[in-house]
């Protein structure tokens, strides 16, 4: 039996302009794209070890 993972690929983007959040991007199995701010890149890459260990679920939603 295979295990579908929690997330295919991810990337953590810096500001790309001073005052800006930094952005954590994440490719989902079922093919959605999800991205969420962070104060900081360390939130950030804590918020994508969280879920790639299964420890978080997406929050996707369809727009």
């Amino acid at each position: 039996m295979s295990e579908t993972k929690p997330i295919v690929g991810y990337a953590v983007y810096p500001p790309a302009l001073p005052g800006l959040p930094y952005l954590a991007v994440t490719l989902l199995p079922d093919g959605k794209v999800e991205a969420r701010q962070f104060e900081s890149a360390e939130a950030a890459n804590l918020y994508i070890v969280k879920l790639s260990k299964g420890s978080l679920i997406p929050q996707s939603r369809k727009h």
